[in-house]
């Protein structure tokens, strides 16, 4: 029986929506059975917990500072006359807009929540922060159309070509490893392109020295075998080393 009544409570409490203990903003709002009119709204700090959606009614968004909607909510009200609501809602650091919209898509109510925000330090540069606004989510050298020409080893893609220094001695070290990388290069071919044409020599002058060999066999001097390779087109050093080698 106690398992039962156990269970039931923890069902009542997930109806009842989640409880936090964080910043969250308090929003009381009045209906005059026409228009919604702020009573006030306050940033406050404790426990709360997110109010129940309606299947229908009005439709409560939130939207950031890049206009990105972050939290929805549908509600309604008891009667259409004369009402007030209040309203426990999630703080954003970076909330820009609260807006409420009837069932036709039609604006009711809009409130500006920009005055709340604090985005900086959320460890997510956007798009309108910098390094000077907010360095915590903005490093150094981080692309955030703000030129930092301070002389500090970081090179800051925003800065216009020549204005920051880093950029030139990060593009002279860049050149100059390019440049390294090319020599390196140009030796490693040029070594293999030695090293093909030492292999065709050793090939060519080997094949002379088969034929010479082949030639003194049969009776014929070397002087005589020298003439005829000569006048086969051969280059004297080729037939000197085949000669030599012997």
């Amino acid at each position: 029986m106690k398992s039962k009544i156990l269970t039931l409570g923890l069902f009542i409490l997930a109806l009842a929506g989640s409880v936090f203990a964080d910043q969250y903003l308090a929003l009381q709002l009045d209906y005059d059975g026409e228009r919604f009119v702020s009573n006030n709204i306050e940033l406050k700090e404790g426990d709360y917990s997110f109010p129940m959606n309606s299947i229908q009614g009005y439709r409560l968004s939130i939207v950031n500072l890049e206009n990105s909607e972050i939290y929805s909510l549908m509600f309604n009200f008891i009667d259409s006359m004369k009402s007030t609501s209040s309203f426990m809602l999630p703080y954003y650091p970076d909330a820009k807009m609260l807006k409420i919209t009837d069932a036709s898509g039609n604006t009711a109510f809009t409130y500006d929540l920009s005055s709340y925000a604090n985005p900086c330090g959320d460890r997510v540069c956007r798009s309108y922060e910098n390094y000077l606004s907010c360095p915590q989510d903005c490093p150094k050298g981080f692309a955030d159309s703000y030129c930092d020409a301070e002389k500090d080893a970081v090179c800051d893609p925003d800065c216009p070509e020549g204005s920051d220094q880093d950029c030139s001695e990060e593009q002279d070290t860049v050149i100059l490893i390019i440049s390294l990388m090319m020599v390196v290069i140009i030796i490693i071919f040029l070594a293999i392109a030695l090293s093909k044409s030492h292999e065709k020599l050793r090939s060519e002058v080997s094949k002379i020295q088969g034929f010479i060999r082949h030639n003194v066999r049969k009776g014929y001097t070397k002087d005589q075998i020298k003439e005829h390779l000569k006048k086969h087109g051969l280059q004297q050093k080729k037939i000197d080393r085949a000669l030599k080698d012997l």
